[in-house]
């Protein structure tokens, strides 16, 4: 539910108050939606410009499940904003 709600903030170009609910989701949400939970608070901190946080996420998206590739390309994206270009480049 609070994914959802979420997921309805991100869609109205709101990440900041998407982030609240997903990270709220984290918290009471049963662990099968919790990859999709934490690629969307990555998302939404990506998206209101937290990229050390963001990469924080997408990490432990990734640890979960290393061929989601969403999460992957916001991986790199995140990266990239951190110049961490060296990095970028050892992706596979």
């Amino acid at each position: 539910m609070l994914n959802n709600i979420g997921a309805i903030y991100m869609e109205q170009k709101n990440p900041k108050e998407a982030s609240a609910y997903f990270k709220q989701a984290l918290d009471v949400e049963g662990k099968a939606s919790m990859v999709d939970t934490i690629h969307n608070l990555a998302t939404a901190l990506k998206g209101i410009g937290n990229f050390t946080e963001a990469l924080t996420f997408f990490d432990r998206c990734v640890a979960e499940q290393p061929e989601f590739y969403s999460a992957l390309c916001g991986r790199i994206e995140v990266l990239n904003s951190l110049s961490r270009f060296e990095e970028v480049s050892t992706e596979r």
